[in-house]
Parts: structure tokens; C-alpha cells; sequence
């Protein structure tokens, strides 16, 4: 990595060590070996803040979510399953060929990435609940 940033490997270490501390980077340990993992929270929370930077109003993202609902219950009712470890399930046991495979595995992370944004929208809409004094609708708690 040092290399490729074209920087000494202290260097490198110092600032993968500073990225770990205020919680960008997740380390661990092997033997002497010290691997840096993206802080999945972190990147969870950039997505809300460009949400937000992105649409004027949390009506938009909520407009913006009900549109990913729509694509995910497009897929399920397409290829008749309901998550996508199903579908790929299904059509592993089913598949006529590596391109139907190819296909079905490129729809399921496709779903799992709408099933993601979606979370983003509701979880920025919860976010901007707790400083607004805003009640929270049923169908997001």
C-alpha cells in the first residue's frame, strides 16, 4: 500500500493507524501482520449524509425509497422469490446455462444493493426524525 501511495511504509502505518482510531478503518491482527478493513457504520453514515445533500426534503428520499420498493417487488414477483439468497438458490438448482447463472447472480446483488439504499432512506429519515421532533410513521420503527 505504501508503494502504490508512494509514501514510506511509517507513513502508511501512521496514517491507517489514525484512520483505525477515529473510526474509519476497522484493524486486526494476524501474527505481525496488521490488515485495515472500511468501518462499515462510517460508510453507512456517509451514505445518509449524501442522501441528504441530494435531495431537498426527507419527502424526496421517502419518494426515492417507495421507487426502490417498487424495483425490489418487481424482481421478487419476476423471478417469483423472496430475498435474494432465495432467488440464487432457486436458480443454481434450476439453471440452464452460465449465462442464466451469470444473470441471476448479476439481479440478486443488484436486489441486495436496493434492499441497502433502502435502509439508508429509512435510516436517514429516522435520523432527521431525532433532531426534528418528528413522529416516526409504523411502517419505519
Amino acid at each position: 500500500m505504501a508503494k502504490e501511495a508512494k509514501v514510506s511504509e511509517t507513513t502508511a502505518r501512521h496514517h491507517l493507524n489514525r484512520l483505525d482510531s477515529i473510526g474509519v478503518l476497522l484493524s486486526k491482527k494476524r501474527n505481525r501482520t496488521t490488515y485495515y478493513y472500511p468501518e462499515p457504520l462510517h460508510d453507512h453514515m456517509k451514505h445518509i449524509r449524501e442522501l441528504q445533500q441530494n435531495f431537498k426534503d426527507i419527502n424526496e428520499i421517502m419518494s426515492y425509497r417507495d421507487k426502490i420498493i417498487n424495483k425490489i417487488n418487481d424482481i421478487s414477483s419476476r423471478y417469483e422469490a423472496e430475498s435474494p439468497s432465495q432467488l440464487r438458490t432457486q436458480y443454481s438448482v434450476e439453471s440452464d446455462s452460465i449465462e442464466q447463472f451469470r444473470e441471476i447472480t448479476k439481479v440478486a446483488s443488484e436486489w441486495e444493493t436496493l434492499l441497502y439504499r433502502k435502509s439508508v432512506c429509512e435510516d436517514a429519515f429516522r435520523y432527521k426524525c431525532l433532531f426534528e421532533d418528528s413522529e416516526i410513521p409504523m411502517m419505519l420503527r
